[in-house]
């Protein structure tokens, strides 16, 4: 009996041995999985920087440019993958977003589909924030709070809810290239003188050759920071640098940048490697350049952009991920900004999302009609997709705005920021340490909805009426009746 045992496990253990060799064969004789290569550039900036003892506005002078951006790869084609739809599913419930059915929604005080899946994503964000707030930090929003169900929504409409956070979330599903070569082209022209196609072919000759051409190795997060010098020598040779080096100080110019993320370096041609669809030239950007007395520096989410930070986790990411951006808008905002750039004021947009937060921002900023302006976001490779949205900012946020002061010594700011998000006490410090350079603080109140709005809040009425000599009223800004009656 014991020989007719052995015998039988001696069969299960070839075909064992067997299915193994033809499971490891096959995955050896598979083709990789296609990628497609991603490289972002962030809107930047440029500034003339005098050589050490000049004292005219004529004197030499070189051109520093911060270039920035990061680098990804996903895959090409592919479905989602089981984990991603699980995720999708958890996120649709989070955000309180009903299923697509062809019945009417009707009201649910019950609602919730994913049951302990929602708590597990709501512990994750309690946590998320948790780790990231400071000592100083404010209280934690209330994260068990849902946004508005969509009730009685048509189906055209939720199915566009849908989709758009799909498609929001599946900015978040690449890895990041580490330690990969991008290489920088910078084109001087005139303002509008020189076109993108033209930067974009590379024209090696007198009229379109890049000024300057580096080399930068991205990071473990993907992501490169790059300060671009242009030497008064190379200026003053190149057949477009002359107009910026003999030009009017306040003319303003065009820095078109062309980034190349290079292919990786091949280690071993004996191994196979996946194939790779490399994107190795993104469209060239603009960094403007001009010397200007006065530059803002701006929080962008509750400041310029309705995402309800002060609402809690659920809510922001309902209005980031799933409500249209056109209803993310704050009346009065795009207006505001538009006017002081038309006086001559340039912008920098300072905020804690993350990097993929980008594309998203330009298609607001489209909508709104905010300036253009360089945007400083932040880094949470290999964190949770609303770490930046969530985190305590004050601390984290301080370090790109010390970076923008720092670089613009000769110029004088405007911090605007929003009442939910610290930036209140940051800008006060800013302003104490620095009070030659910070004109002045606006602070747009989160939780406006509670109160009358104020009157003329940003001044301009009050200052086109002194120009005009006419009498400004003295009647308060606020108007405290109404306001205690509708508390």
């Amino acid at each position: 009996m014991s020989r007719y045992l052995s015998r039988f496990k001696g069969l299960l253990s070839d075909d064992r041995d067997r299915s193994w060799r033809s499971w490891a064969a096959q995955k050896l004789q598979r083709k990789p999985e296609a990628c497609s290569e991603t490289l972002v550039l962030f809107p930047g900036w440029a500034t003339r920087r005098y050589h050490p003892g000049s004292s005219s506005e004529s004197a030499p002078f070189d051109i520093e440019a911060s270039v920035s951006g990061y680098a990804t790869s996903c895959r090409t084609n592919a479905p989602m993958t089981r984990s991603q739809r699980a995720f999708i599913r958890i996120a649709k419930g989070f955000a309180a977003l009903p299923r697509i059915t062809d019945q009417p929604m009707t009201p649910d005080e019950n609602f919730n589909p994913l049951g302990d899946d929602l708590k597990t994503l709501e512990q994750q964000f309690r946590s998320l924030n948790t780790e990231d707030s400071d000592t100083e930090s404010s209280p934690s929003p209330s994260f068990l709070t849902a946004p508005p169900r969509q009730i009685n929504t048509p189906l055209d409409v939720l199915q566009k809810l849908h989709c758009n956070l799909e498609s929001r979330v599946q900015l978040f599903w690449s890895s990041c290239l580490s330690a990969r070569t991008v290489r920088l082209h910078l084109f001087a022209s005139p303002r509008d003188s020189l076109s993108f196609d033209a930067a974009h072919r590379h024209v090696e000759d007198d009229a379109h050759r890049p000024i300057a051409t580096v080399d930068v190795l991205t990071g473990v997060d993907g992501s490169f920071n790059a300060r671009v010098c242009i030497p008064w020598e190379k200026l003053c040779e190149h057949h477009r640098g002359v107009y910026i080096a003999y030009g009017l100080p306040a003319e303003e110019h065009d820095l078109v940048i062309v980034a190349e993320l290079l292919p990786p370096p091949v280690l071993n041609t004996s191994v196979s490697t996946p194939n790779i669809t490399s994107q190795t030239a993104q469209d060239p950007l603009k960094a403007i350049f001009i010397w200007t007395p006065i530059r803002i520096i701006s929080d962008i989410d509750d400041t310029v952009k309705m995402s309800g930070i002060t609402e809690g986790a659920r809510a922001v990411f309902h209005n980031v991920f799933v409500k249209e951006l056109k209803d993310g808008i704050i009346p009065g905002m795009g207006e505001w900004y538009t006017n002081m750039w038309e006086r001559g004021v340039r912008f920098h947009y300072v905020s804690n999302g993350p990097f993929e937060y980008l594309s998203i921002l330009h298609e607001f900023f489209s909508l709104s009609k905010l300036p253009p302006g360089s945007i400083k976001l932040k880094s949470y490779a290999g964190r949770s997709l609303l770490s930046g949205l969530l985190s305590a900012p004050a601390a984290r946020k301080r370090a790109g705005v010390i970076e923008i002061l720092d670089s613009f010594p000769d110029s004088n700011f405007i911090l605007i920021g929003d009442s939910g998000e610290q930036d209140l006490e940051l800008y006060a410090d800013l302003a104490r340490e620095r009070e030659d350079q910070i004109l002045a603080v606006f602070i747009r109140d989160a939780d406006e909805a509670s109160y009358a709005p104020i009157q003329d809040p940003t001044g301009w009425e009050m200052v086109d009426a002194g120009k005009a000599g006419m009498r400004i009223d003295s009647e308060p800004l606020l108007d405290y009746s109404r306001s205690s009656s509708s508390a």
